[in-house]
């Protein structure tokens, strides 16, 4: 978390549910909700997921000439990438750091996201691009991201705001490359697939050390501090990753798959210093354990398909952006809702089979070269778990009490 919080003070607080970004103080372990504030967490959730369930089938439809694309341009994959990471991960971030906006401002924003996503389906003109597809990233920095820079006491706690400001620098490259200023389309969503990925890395990390020391704590297992904090390997990973970022953009396959080999490797790693396997009793925790496994596997696959192993070359790509993207989104969003109803989190089936079908999905939509029905069958998956987390956190907030 950004700030100077104690690991230890953030391993209670997440693991009872509240994992709230800095401008959302709690006391005992639960937020406290005043009525001037705004639910964005489910305006944003439900808007983030409802999208992909509806978005990626259509495309996937569209592909196969099934049905007729909303717009020409509709079932490029740079246009399907950047409503993925740009539209649908950039809400799911926003129902997570918007904690204190108002009503007015939350109305504002998410109208603004509507609107975006509305010029991308009608292909709208350039000139409207450049003025609706920034907005909703704009508010994202400023009621979002901005918090933590401002909290951030060290470099290492100000990565969440400041790639979150670089998200918009993403989004200002393909408005560029739509105006005709640069034929940089794919690069463009290749820095937001980069960046969206130092936000699994970076903020999935922090939420799952957190996690799992206090689920582990429970079971009297105490984890060294090293363990936690692995702060070589997370500046090895964001290096990684800023690596990678910078050789997509330049043309240079071979350094983006060495930088991705090292935030893959540093994944891993992270990973396994937090002992998954003492805790596969806890099924609420597998959806943030499994994706962080398909964001350091993905990479790898991603860095081996680069450098000539035989792989789809998209393979590593679907493995972070639908394997990891959707188990940690989908865990941290249910979670979310949980702490913010003020119920405990999720202790049945719920979370496990949603992780599951989109671990699944993101195998399908990675080896498409098994035909084309594994590719309908990775959006027909991954559309039901979509659909799956709507629906849960439509039930947990009808229970949540009324804020005063």
């Amino acid at each position: 978390m950004a700030g100077d919080m104690s690991l230890d003070a953030a391993a209670r607080r997440l693991y009872a549910g509240a994992m709230t970004p800095p401008s959302a103080p709690a006391e005992g372990g639960r937020v406290q909700r005043s009525g001037r504030f705004a639910p964005a967490h489910l305006v944003f959730f439900v808007a983030a997921f409802g999208y992909a369930a509806v978005a990626v089938p259509w495309w996937t439809a569209a592909w196969f000439g099934a049905v007729a694309p909303a717009c020409a341009r509709c079932w490029l994959p740079a246009h399907h990438g950047h409503e993925m990471l740009l539209g649908f991960a950039a809400a799911v971030m926003a129902g997570f750091l918007f904690t204190r906006i108002s009503r007015r401002v939350l109305a504002a924003t998410f109208v603004a996201w509507l609107a975006a996503r509305a010029a991308m389906a009608l292909d709208a003109p350039a000139a409207a691009l450049a003025v609706l597809l920034p907005l909703p990233l704009l508010a994202l920095f400023w009621w979002g991201g901005r918090p933590f820079l401002k909290a951030a006491k060290t470099p290492h706690n100000a990565v969440p705001g400041l790639a979150v400001l670089a998200l918009l620098s993403a989004e200002a490259a393909y408005v560029a490359a739509r105006l005709g200023l640069w034929e940089g389309e794919r690069a463009a969503v290749l820095l937001a697939f980069a960046l969206v990925t130092l936000m699994l890395f970076v903020m999935g990390g922090r939420l799952l050390a957190a996690a799992s020391a206090g689920a582990l704590r429970l079971k009297g297992v105490t984890l060294p501090q090293r363990h936690l904090v692995q702060r070589p390997w997370e500046w090895a990973g964001v290096g990684g990753i800023a690596a990678m970022g910078l050789a997509d953009a330049a043309g240079l396959p071979s350094a983006a798959a060495l930088g991705a080999a090292l935030a893959g490797a540093a994944a891993l790693v992270r990973l396994a210093g937090w002992r998954p396997w003492r805790l596969w009793d806890e099924p609420g925790l597998w959806p943030l354990h499994l994706g962080y496994f398909w964001l350091g596997a993905g990479l790898l696959v991603r860095a081996a398909a680069q450098v000539g192993a035989p792989l789809p070359p998209q393979a590593g790509l679907h493995l972070v952006t639908v394997a990891a993207l959707g188990c940690l989104a989908a865990g941290v969003a249910i979670r979310t809702v949980h702490q913010r109803a003020r119920r405990p989190a999720p202790d049945g089936w719920t979370l496990p089979l949603v992780a599951a079908a989109f671990s699944l999905a993101g195998v399908l939509r990675a080896g498409v070269f098994w035909g084309p029905w594994a590719l309908a069958a990775a959006a027909a998956v991954y559309a039901l778990a979509c659909l799956t987390v709507v629906a849960h956190i439509g039930r947990a907030a009808a229970s949540e009490p009324p804020s005063g």
